[in-house]
């Protein structure tokens, strides 16, 4: 399964479509299918219990917001929660995590503020808890789970590099440090 995200203004009402192909060699393809909801883009799913979760967020200014969807083919999706409660004028990229106990961990890329976020949420994850790291981060760039631990290696800006890690209960715990080369 390959998702990307078509951006055409020209020739479609929307600005912004995502797309899915298939492929069960990894050399024959199948025709693009549009994904989920047009100007809404799709980020860095997880599988979890046989279904794939992902937010997508508005590309748009007037449709600006997070929700969060599931499929369990990668054809066919569910909006599980269609606005999540995020305090942000533009939460984006995202990453997804889960823990054993099905417990799901999100981290949060968010523009016009410098602060990302973490959001937290138990089965059915309809109800979402979000706390703010202090400092942006790039979510969808490199994430790890570890001993329930949240880490992330992200570009940062005036081209220093920083790791950010945090237990997944952090609050400003996640602060990031500069690497050193």
């Amino acid at each position: 399964m390959l998702v990307g995200c078509e951006a055409n203004r020209k020739t479609r009402p929307a600005h912004h479509q995502s797309l899915v192909w298939f492929t069960s060699d990894g050399k024959k393809w199948t025709q693009q299918l549009e994904l989920a909801d047009p100007d809404f883009w799709p980020w860095r799913g997880k599988w979890h219990n046989c279904k794939e979760y992902f937010c997508g967020y508005g590309c748009r200014t007037d449709n600006r917001g997070l929700g969060l969807y599931t499929t369990t083919d990668g054809k066919e999706f569910e909006t599980l929660v269609s606005k999540l409660n995020v305090e942000s004028a533009y939460p984006n990229e995202t990453s997804v995590w889960f823990l054993p106990d099905g417990t799901c961990y999100t981290l949060l890329r968010t523009e016009g503020v410098h602060s990302s976020q973490i959001g937290i949420s138990r089965p059915h994850y309809r109800e979402w808890t979000w706390k703010k790291l202090g400092a942006p981060v790039l979510a969808g760039v490199a994430t790890f789970q570890k001993a329930a631990r949240i880490g992330s290696g992200v570009p940062y800006h005036q081209g220093n590099a920083y790791f950010c890690q945090a237990p997944p209960d952090a609050g400003r715990n996640g602060i990031p440090s500069r690497l050193t080369a």
